[in-house]
Formats: structure tokens, sequence, C-alpha cells
């Protein structure tokens, strides 16, 4: 991954696919995650203790698209390469 003159790592450049709800939630898991709400709608709701923010992850489809995966993989704080380390 290249570094930017910032400091940080060029995110832009790792390439994201489209990925299983499933296993997407599976991932999220194994980094302490667990589900906090899933009352049959269309998202489910995960929580990791000391965690302010909580994932809030669309089950509409079989696929997440990039752009929503690549949020929740921010908002949980991790790189992309941290994520598919568990993935």
């Amino acid at each position: 991954m290249k570094i930017m003159p910032h400091g940080r790592p060029d995110r832009r450049r790792t390439k994201l696919i489209p990925l299983k709800v499933s296993k997407v939630i599976k991932a999220f898991e194994e980094l302490g995650y667990c589900q906090a709400a899933d009352n049959g709608g269309s998202h489910i709701i995960m929580r990791k203790e000391g965690k302010v923010n909580n994932l809030s992850i669309p089950v509409h489809g079989k696929e997440l698209p990039v752009g929503v995966l690549r949020s929740l993989i921010r908002k949980a704080g991790l790189t992309v390469e941290e994520f598919f380390e568990h993935y």
C-alpha cells in the first residue's frame, strides 16, 4: 500500500469487490462484534464492547456493495487489510 505525503496509507488503491453478507457478518464476529439486534428487518445491528459506533449491516441481497462494505470497515476503525485477515 502506498503511503501518501500526509503519512496515511492511500486506501483508495485497495480493490474491493462485493462480498457475501453472511461472510461479512462472520468476519465482524471474529473481530469481536456480536449481533445486538436482528428483529427480522432488513438490517442486522452489530455491536462491540468498548466501541461507540454500531454497525448496521443491510441484508437486502446476498452481497454487500463495495461502498457499503468500505463504510462498515471504516466505521469499525479497520483498514481493508485488517478486515481481510478475518474474512
